[in-house]
């Protein structure tokens, strides 16, 4: 199977606008900021977010809710693991990945496993789909 990711453009190189679609994939003032307040406020995952917790999103993009729900789950002191579901039918490549993270410094220790081994780590976690991490699991699935 061919590997083809998406093109991406970039506002002031910061944001990532897809080519195909001529959208920003967040918002083009702070696209955490809106993450936690759509995402993990808007689903209220900071109360609901517990052992064996299910979350399945269509359209992975950058990431970002997945990253943000990690962040989420780290501020609870509870224990066991969550799993994230996402179905992407255009994935953006690990460089362009990694671009998108930089402007959440306070995701850092989250998104390292996006580049620990660069685009054979993306391969794995985007053709294979499944990806195991200490207390969270994340499975992506891309159309053929």
């Amino acid at each position: 199977m061919s590997k083809k990711y998406v093109k991406i453009s970039w506002t002031e190189n910061t944001v990532p606008i897809s080519d195909k679609f001529n959208d920003a994939y967040y918002s083009l003032e702070n696209g955490l900021l809106e993450t936690n307040y759509v995402f993990i406020d808007g689903n209220r995952l900071h109360e609901r977010l517990n052992h064996g917790f299910q979350i399945a999103e269509l359209g992975f993009g950058t990431g970002l809710n997945f990253l943000a729900s990690c962040a989420a789950w780290n501020k609870t002191s509870r224990t066991g693991k969550f799993n994230f579901v996402s179905f992407e039918g255009y994935p953006m490549s690990p460089l362009d990945l990694q671009k998108a993270h930089l402007p959440f410094p306070e995701l850092e220790s989250i998104h390292t496993f996006f580049r620990i081994n660069g685009e054979k780590l993306w391969q794995v976690i985007l053709w294979i789909s499944a990806l195991q991490i200490s207390r969270y699991s994340l499975g992506i699935f891309r159309k053929h």
